[in-house]
């Protein structure tokens, strides 16, 4: 769940719920801990007043650390569907993989490397101002320190950090085998993960230190993300060269608009077994329901409501063409969490594609090949 805040240089900007959560707890964390031993002898309310604001500038760091990676990606043809901050910092939303192993080095490298210059930004402010205010002195001085441990963090040679990329991007370029690369990357990262978790068992089990559970937070969070990022490229690799078309099933059920629920239900989902059907009103495609928009309306009102009431109208709907190769429909399904896509060609419905259907493909493919 997000909530979007705006938009920065054409990029949708959202907020995580966990990034409310996150922030006051830095927020906290550094005026009960870390200002007073840097600042001793203030006021309870300067420790939270640049609290506040320190953890406002490590987010908008961050902000500006995605930003960069959204930016290139759009200089190398890659769309960018929007950056979301939450607990462990922020994603760019990137719609597909590069293309090239330059082209990924450049995207990633370019994180560290803003984090890097706003580092040396705010130090070169804090170094030239008279450390009068006091608070504007401590947020220059905990900006800088905090980017360049940003920096420093994203370049550990682990997925999904900027770092993990770099290293996959090197390898690519080396052996031009991008599943190949990605395999070693992972290998590695998940080695830095069980690493980072081994340290924060440690830690917990001798020091009681809270510190420890988030090094063993992060230590499993880069092990998952790198295999889920393998498990991506296994996909893409499988897929390439299929189209929408070849795989795609052209003979589609449908409903009508107008049908009750309770007749979706008799004539549609029991019959057919499927989880969502294309909506068809005049021969025209105008939405598409799924079983789950069923089960949220009351089994006492599937007489008086009817399909287009529940749908999700077409103007919402993604969409896909014949012509669009089938690793573009993983990709949209994976990042929108849905299950299929309809296939259209100047507004007629003449497909549908599942994850079913590229599920059978991947498995023929990776068996095929093993």
């Amino acid at each position: 769940m997000s909530i979007k805040i705006g938009k920065l240089f054409g990029i949708e900007v959202r907020f995580h719920f966990s990034w409310f959560i996150i922030f006051a707890l830095i927020s906290w964390s550094l005026s009960i801990n870390y200002l007073p031993g840097q600042y001793p002898n203030q006021s309870s309310s300067f420790y939270y007043v640049v609290g506040v604001i320190s953890a406002a500038m490590l987010f908008f760091s961050v902000l500006l650390h995605e930003v960069a990676h959204s930016l290139e990606s759009k200089k190398n043809n890659i769309s960018v569907k929007g950056i979301t901050l939450y607990f462990l910092g922020g994603v760019s939303e990137i719609e597909e993989e590069p293309k090239t192993a330059n082209a990924e080095l450049r995207i990633a490298a370019v994180g560290p490397l803003t984090s890097i210059i706003l580092s040396a930004i705010f130090y070169l402010t804090y170094s030239l101002s008279t450390r009068e205010p006091l608070w504007l002195t401590a947020v220059l001085q905990y900006s800088s320190y905090i980017n360049l441990i940003l920096a420093i963090f994203n370049l550990i040679p682990a997925f999904p950090m900027d770092g993990g990329r770099i290293l996959r991007a090197i390898i690519w370029d080396r052996n031009k085998n991008l599943l190949s690369s990605t395999r070693t990357a992972t290998q590695i990262s998940k080695m830095f993960g069980y690493f980072f978790a081994g340290i924060g068992i440690l830690d917990m089990l001798f020091l009681s230190g809270v510190d420890g559970l988030w090094l063993i937070i992060i230590g499993f969070y880069i092990s998952n993300s790198a295999e889920q990022s393998l498990n991506e490229t296994r996909v893409s690799h499988a897929l390439a060269g299929v189209t929408v078309e070849e795989i795609m099933t052209k003979e589609v059920h449908t409903v009508e608009s107008d049908l009750t629920l309770q007749q979706l239900s008799d004539y549609a989902f029991t019959k057919y077994k499927h989880h969502g059907f294309p909506v068809i009103s005049g021969g025209e495609l105008v939405g598409i329901v799924t079983d789950e928009d069923l089960r949220k309306r009351q089994p006492e009102r599937w007489d008086e409501l009817r399909v287009k009431d529940i749908m999700v109208p077409k103007e919402k709907l993604l969409t896909i063409s014949s012509k669009d190769m089938a690793v573009d429909a993983f990709v949209k399904m994976s990042k929108n969490g849905i299950g299929r896509l309809p296939v259209v060609e100047q507004g007629k419905l003449i497909g549908i594609i599942s994850r079913s259907d590229l599920t059978k493909i991947v498995q023929t493919k990776l068996l095929y090949k093993t």
